[in-house]
């Protein structure tokens, strides 16, 4: 779970404690009060003179997990942490997917899915006006999650047909994408020859101009075998992002790349950017495709 969650879940317990109306004139007030209440609490817990609550502790067991190396020591914390706060989904999400096999990864997800969308729709959250917000209420934004893991999953196995539903049912739930599904759609929809597809989710999210939209399209349309569209595609990306020749001809410099795109961080339409999805999705970028890109380049530069 990240800082700014846990931040925001522990605002909305404070105004409700506190029984604070969110329209009330004077709550920027009672945001620089919890702020300074909130910090001060940080700090006691990270010089160890305040107790850690159970959901805290769970957190922190969560993190431990991620960070392990050793997937027998990261399952003994995550039980552990299942225990102290066996609401938190991540929890479960991070068990199913260090299961041994992909069939008990997807297995133990679509359990949980199950699950969770029964608790939900019980609690009266699947109703019209909440659809397309999920992401903004902290009590469904976890079932997203399971969504998302399992449609990574099933992509992972191959299962192309299901991700697809995965991801366009975590868009219907939630129509800002915080998750970044669009994303993921894109290499699914080149990879299956998805035309329809790709130009919807393109103009849905006006990304028109975005350099992974115009890499994917050229995927798509040099497999379609309309090369005339793909070599104005190419022109197109060569112009929006210049080193994407050096990179193609394999003479970029590595070295003079952002190094916190290791860390998966990357500006939008950047060099690395491009690469960090062609590595992603790399078995889409086939020799000839590369070879064809090569001669195109060659003509238009």
């Amino acid at each position: 779970m990240r800082d700014t969650e846990q931040a925001m879940k522990a605002f909305m317990k404070y105004i409700e404690e506190k029984n604070i109306d969110p329209e009330d004139p004077a709550i920027n007030d009672y945001i620089q009060d919890f702020i300074k209440e909130y910090n001060d609490n940080l700090c006691k817990k990270k010089a160890g003179l305040r107790d850690l609550t159970s959901e805290e502790e769970a957190i922190e067991l969560l993190q431990q997990a991620r960070e392990s190396n050793a997937v027998d020591e990261s399952i003994k914390l995550l039980k552990k942490a299942k225990k102290l706060a066996p609401h938190i989904i991540e929890i479960d999400i991070d068990l199913a997917y260090l299961s041994d096999t992909a069939e008990k990864q997807i297995k133990a997800l679509k359990r949980l899915e199950k699950k969770e969308r029964t608790r939900l729709t019980n609690e009266g959250y699947f109703i019209q006006e909440n659809i397309g917000e999920f992401y903004l209420i902290f009590e469904t934004r976890g079932y997203l999650r399971v969504l998302y893991t399992l449609a990574e999953l099933y992509y992972r196995r191959r299962s192309k047909t299901k991700a697809i539903e995965l991801y366009k049912e975590i868009l219907r739930l939630n129509l800002n994408d915080n998750l970044g599904c669009r994303f993921d759609l894109l290499p699914i929809y080149a990879d299956t020859e998805n035309e329809k597809g790709m130009q919807e989710i393109i103009s849905q999210y006006h990304m028109h101009s975005l350099a992974v939209a115009l890499l994917y399209q050229i995927v798509l349309y040099y497999r379609l075998d309309n090369l005339s569209k793909a070599k104005r595609l190419l022109t197109d990306l060569t112009l929006t992002i210049p080193e994407f020749s050096s990179f193609i001809f394999d003479t970029l410099d590595f070295n003079e790349l952002d190094p916190m795109m290791t860390e998966g961080m990357v500006q939008p339409n950047s060099i690395e950017e491009i690469i960090m999805f062609m590595e992603n999705y790399q078995d889409i970028f086939t020799d000839d495709l590369f070879e064809w890109m090569i001669t195109n380049i060659q003509i238009y530069n």
